[in-house]
């Protein structure tokens, strides 16, 4: 009998990052060490369970008020509000005014990078005259490869800016500020916070002071992924470094996006925890509702 319902569908190779988890786990060699994802292990290669996880727990189950019942569509406002004060510090002036930050819960740094692809699809504006032309999104060339398959599905354009001189095992700074300046005006820029992946190399204080100087020169937008903040250095303060830095530098001149998550600082990876946060200068303030109800939108569907 013909197929009448799905037509010359491609079988797709394997996820790069969970196809070689998959051989490394049936890999039957004893000296077999498996450091494909980022998780945290005990010596016997067992997942371990932060204690500070394991007492969270303990106190939710024991809250007379714990339940199933629905949250919100923008999530649970305790964590949002916490999380977004892990990020920018208790001390940011963007909690002077409630309008100046949005934040919505999504299922972890994933969730919160579609959210942020499908809500700048709709709403940033063109990059160009030309209307026809595909909405473009720049990333590091190397990235984490679900960034580029994240946007491409929200249908970006997905170009690169140089990060890694692989001769040297260095940051190419010079290729990377000249492919930022190149970028048109108003590009969507996507940035790691810290621990950059793949490379695991970040800038310096004094390179992210010249790549946020490039990005506020030509009105780049950026896109803050937060997905390792306290797994690089061990310090919550010092991995925000970059994105507080960012926010003081840009934050009156656009929008910026934070995609946090918490899979790896408290390796609560199955859970899905994390938030998308949308930091609005003064001249934005009062579009804070529709921005709100848009991302809303985005989340429920």
């Amino acid at each position: 009998m013909p197929n009448q319902f799905f037509q010359n569908i491609v079988q797709l190779p394997p996820d790069p990052l969970f196809g070689v988890s998959a051989r490394s786990k049936a890999d039957t060699r004893p000296e077999r060490v498996d450091l494909v994802l980022g998780a945290y292990r005990d010596n016997d290669g067992r997942p371990w369970i932060l204690p500070s996880v394991k007492l969270a727990e303990k106190k939710i189950l024991s809250d007379p008020n714990y339940n199933h019942e629905y949250l919100p569509i923008e999530g649970f406002k305790s964590l949002t509000n916490a999380a977004s004060k892990i990020t920018l510090g208790e001390d940011s002036s963007f909690y002077s005014n409630p309008d100046k930050i949005v934040s919505i819960q999504s299922l972890s740094g994933t969730g919160s990078l579609h959210i942020a692809a499908k809500f700048l699809y709709q709403w940033h504006s063109n990059q160009s005259d030309d209307p026809t032309l595909q909405k473009m999104i720049f990333v590091s060339a190397p990235t984490w490869s679900n960034h580029i398959q994240i946007f491409q599905s929200c249908g970006f354009k997905v170009k690169y800016y140089k990060y890694w001189d692989y001769e040297n095992k260095s940051i190419d700074l010079s290729s990377y500020l000249s492919d930022l300046s190149n970028a048109p005006d108003g590009s969507i820029i996507l940035l790691h916070s810290c621990a950059h992946n793949p490379t695991g190399l970040d800038p310096n204080h004094d390179q992210w002071l010249q790549i946020l100087d490039v990005i506020k020169q030509k009105k780049h937008l950026p896109i803050f992924d937060t997905a390792y903040q306290g797994f690089a250095s061990g310090d919550l303060d010092k991995d925000a470094w970059a994105l507080r830095k960012g926010v003081e530098v840009l934050g009156e001149l656009t929008p910026i996006i934070i995609c946090q998550s918490f899979a790896k600082n408290t390796g609560m990876y199955g859970e899905r925890v994390g938030c998308i946060h949308l930091t609005l200068p003064n001249f934005l303030t009062e579009d804070k509702d529709a921005i709100y109800s848009q991302l809303k939108k985005i989340t429920r569907s």
